[in-house]
């Protein structure tokens, strides 16, 4: 019982040994099946995703070259083709584009080969310039290396310069404003006197109209004048200035019909010539008075300085001195060394004191160093001159002599002597005495007779350059 029982057992052991194996085996090729599909799995899995890849790489290269040429993601290949035409013809060589064939079998890498043929050729272009622009450039960097420094001066300086001008400008502000309101006084000072003038403008026409008619006139009377003198008097001479109108032979004294009114003054000397003398520069006086008392208009005391026995002085007598005119101041120039006595001392103030003496005026003189002073005019009467300048006078007296002659020669001034202008004036030394009494009384002169000359004295005078109508009738 036992033995069948393990019998048993066993086979139930074998059988399930025999059912395990098989279901080993059986499950050892179930899972090398399922291992193999699952590699099959894997692989169709792996070249799905190779091809998803691959599918973007080339969606990726697609829209990068539709990027490339200036398309659009969604443009397709006929939006392209029309690019492609359109950027041959912009961009390929024209010689290509002439050949159909060629222009055919273009592409992209074609028109960027023309492109960049043409870009290296423009290259060429700007390195060549460039090389030129260097070397300017290399010069003018040098330049602007010296300019720097000097740039840096001239900005200090301008700096300075702006201040200072800012000040000027205030300066000038100020002043400007100072000019415009003196502008506006100076306008309405303008516009006052335009008024005036406008006011004005009829009277000064009648001024003007007047002074005319006078022109005329005393053109006529100076060429009335100027006839007379060329004919009745050639010869060069001066009318009688005044008269003896009384003589008192005991007190040596006489009167004269000049006086204040005349600009007579005391001291002044005549000589003294016969009734209607004409020429006095040539007529040799019979005598000579000097003025002591004026005492009236046209009535002058006077001392009998000399007078010759055998011709003396007589009422009627005419009486003439040089250096003076009546109602005038006669003009003088002194010239040349003057010595009047011989002692080789110049006595060149003895004769400007005497012209002053005369109420004269001395326009221009040469001193003894030489030195001009004044000038003359064509108002001067006459040119006193002494002795001319020699070797041993200097330079400068020279050349000064030379001035004052040569303008009274150009200025046809008369030239005359020292002794002449002495003798003319009546000049005696005061040590000379020819029977005068001294001092004379100073008393009132007699009446005159009628027709006797004195009051009209003045008006039959000699005047300036210019000779009377007649002389005065003796009595």
């Amino acid at each position: 019982m036992a033995s069948r029982e393990s019998t048993g057992i066993q086979i139930g052991l074998i059988l399930s040994v025999i059912v395990n194996v098989g279901l080993g085996v059986t499950a050892f090729i179930f899972q090398k099946d399922i291992q193999e599909a699952q590699a099959k799995v894997k692989s169709a899995e792996t070249a799905r995703a190779e091809a998803e890849t691959g599918k973007r790489a080339a969606e990726e290269t697609s829209n990068k070259v539709k990027s490339i040429v200036g398309a659009e993601e969604k443009d397709d290949a006929k939006v392209l083709d029309a690019k492609f035409e359109e950027d041959k013809k912009n961009y390929a060589d024209p010689r290509v584009l002439s050949n159909p064939e060629a222009a055919g079998k273009l592409i992209y890498h074609d028109l960027l080969v023309a492109q960049a043929a043409k870009l290296a050729s423009l290259n060429d272009q700007i390195a060549k310039a460039n090389a030129d622009k260097v070397v300017q450039v290399a010069g003018k960097e040098q330049v602007v290396v010296v300019k720097t420094g000097e740039a840096a001066k001239s900005d200090a300086e301008k700096n300075a310069t702006v201040v200072a001008s800012t000040q000027v400008k205030a300066a000038f502000d100020a002043e400007l404003a100072k000019i415009r309101e003196a502008y506006l006084a100076v306008e309405k000072k303008y516009s006052d006197s335009i008024a005036k003038i406008d006011k004005d403008k009829d009277v000064l026409k009648g001024t003007i109209t007047d002074l005319q008619s006078k022109l005329a006139k005393a053109e006529k009377l100076y060429a009335e004048s100027k006839d007379m003198d060329t004919a009745g008097h050639q010869d060069n001479f001066e009318w009688s200035q005044g008269k003896v109108t009384y003589i008192n032979q005991l007190e040596n004294t006489c009167y004269i019909n000049l006086g204040r009114d005349d600009l007579l003054r005391k001291g002044i000397s005549f000589n003294v010539y016969p009734p209607r003398v004409t020429n006095v520069h040539k007529a040799t006086p019979k005598g000579s008075i000097e003025v002591i008392d004026v005492s009236e208009a046209h009535v002058a005391l006077c001392r009998l300085v000399h007078s010759e026995l055998h011709d003396p002085i007589l009422p009627g007598d005419e009486i003439y001195t040089l250096a003076w005119t009546p109602g005038q101041h006669q003009h003088f120039g002194i010239n040349g060394f003057i010595d009047i006595d011989g002692d080789r001392v110049s006595d060149r103030k003895k004769v400007h004191d005497l012209i002053n003496l005369y109420g004269g005026i001395v326009d221009a003189e040469l001193d003894e160093k030489g030195s001009v002073s004044g000038s003359l005019t064509v108002g001067t009467r006459y040119l006193i001159e002494g002795e001319r300048p020699n070797e041993k006078s200097s330079e400068q007296v020279r050349i000064g002599f030379s001035k004052i002659h040569g303008d009274a020669e150009r200025m046809r001034v008369e030239v005359i002597s020292v002794e002449k202008f002495l003798k003319l004036v009546g000049y005696v030394p005061r040590t000379v005495s020819a029977g005068g009494s001294g001092t004379a009384a100073r008393k009132a002169p007699p009446k005159a007779a009628p027709g006797a000359a004195g009051a009209d004295a003045k008006d039959s005078a000699f005047k300036k350059r210019a000779p009377a109508a007649a002389a005065p009738a003796a009595e």
